[in-house]
């Protein structure tokens, strides 16, 4: 017996990050921060043939050609704060042949808290928002899957601002 490779893959692309974030005096905001990142991903496979199928040049399975990512926080001299980001993946294939593809989407999630100190102690309450738009998205795709079997897709278990999750944080030094 003997094994032969069934090809390579070509995993070419570029993320780039900008940001922009100014303490600020002589005003409630104490902070405010804006970012945002953007990833493109030329994969491809090269010289690859599996059962005599040949998926040369088609895109790399599973993986996403955009993903976008964007945000805002903001600071106040009191201990409250804000954060926003947003979220774009764009489609990507399923399978090898490139014949299947999962829908790209779009995630906006906030979070709003106070952080302090109790007798010397710090600690953070927040309540937070994942998936505001109630957006249908998958995050473990079932790929090369037969009969186009699909992982669950999901709904974030915050569904509405009514369902928003609170946490306080405790830490101890």
């Amino acid at each position: 017996d003997f094994f032969v490779n069934a090809g390579g893959t070509s995993q070419l692309g570029a993320e780039v990050m900008l940001g922009y974030d100014k303490p600020l005096s002589g005003s409630i905001v104490s902070f405010i921060k804006i970012w945002g990142s953007y990833t493109h991903n030329a994969f491809t496979f090269n010289r690859y043939v599996k059962n005599s199928q040949d998926f040369s040049y088609n895109k790399l399975t599973g993986v996403a050609p955009h993903v976008v990512t964007a945000g805002a926080d903001f600071k106040t001299k009191v201990g409250l704060y804000l954060n926003i980001v947003t979220t774009y993946v764009d489609s990507l294939p399923l399978n090898d042949a490139n014949t299947d593809w999962a829908s790209g989407y779009y995630l906006i999630g906030g979070r709003l808290g106070w952080s302090s100190t109790f007798k010397n102690s710090p600690f953070d309450f927040w309540v937070g928002i994942d998936n505001a738009t109630n957006e249908t998205y998958s995050l473990g795709n079932d790929l090369n899957a037969s009969n186009k079997r699909r992982s669950e897709e999901h709904t974030s278990e915050l569904q509405s601002p009514c369902n928003l999750v609170c946490r306080l944080l405790l830490e101890k030094k």
